[in-house]
């Protein structure tokens, strides 16, 4: 996508990957299931196209933003990838090394959309999750 892409235009077209992965996925077993959140860490790189996807649901589900702001806040251990995925993919693609995290490049709080165990943003969880 290119900076002329409109954002409802990108939205919808992310949500036509979601729609095209759920229906992938569907022909799957997996070992977990509802409540089951061993892996919903904070440890998860999201687009920013995603990011927007969760901010709307959140307010269009009550949230509201300074509730938000506030529960996001709660949280200093946030801090930006080196690499985006796409980064990380066109280095592979070129034969380039990928530079090394410094620091613990992992953070395993549990994320801050679980609620007894289960997702609350499960409709619109990024794709990494």
């Amino acid at each position: 996508m290119d900076s002329t892409t409109s954002p409802s235009l990108a939205l919808e077209l992310l949500d036509a990957l979601y729609e095209i992965h759920r229906d992938w996925l569907a022909g799957y077993t997996f070992a977990c299931g509802r409540g089951c959140s061993a892996c919903c860490t904070q440890s998860v790189n999201v687009t920013a196209l995603e990011g927007r996807l969760v901010s709307d649901y959140l307010l269009a589900n009550g949230w509201g933003r300074a509730g938000l702001e506030q529960r996001l806040g709660k949280f200093p251990g946030r801090r930006r990838a080196l690499l985006t995925t796409n980064d990380f993919a066109r280095l592979c693609f070129d034969g380039v090394e990928a530079p090394e995290e410094e620091g613990t490049p992992w953070d395993f709080t549990p994320c801050l959309f679980l609620k007894n165990n289960c997702c609350t943003i499960y409709p619109v969880r990024p794709f990494m999750c």
